[in-house]
C-alpha cells in the first residue's frame, strides 16, 4: 500500500523560477522535494512523479498527456483537417511533420529507477517520449515520436 502524498502545486516565482508548493513549503529544487516527499516515487504516484520531473525540467513547454485516447483522437482529427490547408510558412502546423506513431503513447512507467512518459509540446501539440531517472538528478531526454 502506498503512502498518501499531500497536494502539490507546480508553479513559478515572479522571476519565472520553477517551484513546487507542497502544503506550506516551497521547493525550488526537485531533488529536495523528492527527499521530503519520498512517497512520490512509489509506483502508485508515477503520474505525479512524471508531472514533477517534466515541470522542473521544461516548465510549461510540455504538458503530460493525461488522457491518451482523447489526445490521440484530437491529434488525428487536427492533423487530417490541417492537411486540407495549403502549407503556410508563417504558421507552422502539426501536418508540416510526418504523422507520429501515436500508438506508442502509454501511461507513465518506471523500471529500474528509469521513467518513461509522454508529453504534448504546447506550441504545436506534437507528442514526445520522455525518459530519465526518477531521482530528479539527471536531465530528461525528450524525443519526438
Amino acid at each position: 500500500m502506498s503512502e498518501e502524498i499531500p497536494d502539490i502545486v507546480f508553479s513559478y516565482k515572479n522571476n519565472r523560477e520553477k517551484i513546487a508548493l507542497v502544503g506550506d513549503k516551497e521547493y525550488e529544487f526537485l531533488t529536495d522535494m523528492l527527499i521530503d516527499v519520498s512517497s512520490i516515487r512509489h509506483p502508485d504516484h508515477v503520474m505525479i512523479l512524471a508531472e514533477a520531473l517534466n515541470h522542473f525540467d521544461r516548465g510549461h513547454d510540455f504538458s503530460l498527456i493525461l488522457d491518451i485516447e482523447e489526445y490521440t483522437d484530437d491529434f488525428r482529427e487536427t492533423y487530417a483537417a490541417e492537411q486540407e490547408n495549403p502549407l503556410d510558412p508563417n504558421n507552422p502546423s502539426i501536418s508540416d511533420f510526418s504523422m507520429p506513431d501515436l500508438d506508442q503513447i502509454r501511461e507513465p512507467v518506471v523500471e529500474d529507477d528509469q521513467i518513461t512518459f509522454f508529453v504534448n509540446q504546447i506550441d504545436l501539440g506534437l507528442p514526445y517520449r520522455v525518459t530519465g531517472t526518477t531521482d530528479g538528478r539527471g536531465k530528461l531526454t525528450y524525443a519526438p515520436l
